[in-house]
């Protein structure tokens, strides 16, 4: 059983990777912007920038949220004016009280997709509790840098 579950494992980052590198060529010659609504009049945005994605949530109370998606050229996007904008290594998240996102970059998504297609076939000489603790220790510091964010 425990094979089947590495092999749909690998399957499903491998065909991750492959459509996100195949976003992040796209990314380069379209805009595009995918918005779902979620229960409780929330919205669910998710946009692709030529050097990262973005993923944003927010309350809609505006208007009737309906399912939209935007495919504009680069060239058109700058005619609308939407500003592309760039940090360090292209992460940065926003937290306020009805709206939160979060920018990551297409080589990051890239990279943890690829990385879960293999991690299911290294051997581990780690007990469960081990990792366990490994992995309550890194939420720990990414929580504390959110907090501090």
């Amino acid at each position: 059983m425990l094979k089947y579950l590495r092999i749909a494992v690998t399957a499903l980052s491998l065909t991750a990777c492959v459509l996100l590198v195949a976003l992040w060529v796209r990314s380069h010659y379209f805009y595009d912007d995918v918005r779902v609504p979620l229960p409780g009049m929330r919205m669910f945005d998710f946009t692709s920038f030529p050097e990262h994605l973005d993923f944003h949530v927010w309350n809609d109370l505006d208007r009737n949220p309906q399912w939209e998606f935007r495919s504009l050229s680069l060239d058109e996007l700058a005619e609308e004016r939407i500003e592309l904008p760039t940090t360090g290594l292209g992460f940065y998240a926003w937290l306020e009280s009805n709206y939160w996102g979060i920018r990551l970059p297409h080589w990051f998504l890239v990279l943890l997709t690829s990385t879960l297609a293999t991690l299911p076939w290294l051997r581990s000489r780690f007990s469960v509790r081990t990792l366990l603790i490994a992995t309550t220790l890194v939420a720990v510091v990414l929580g504390v840098v959110v907090a501090a964010m």
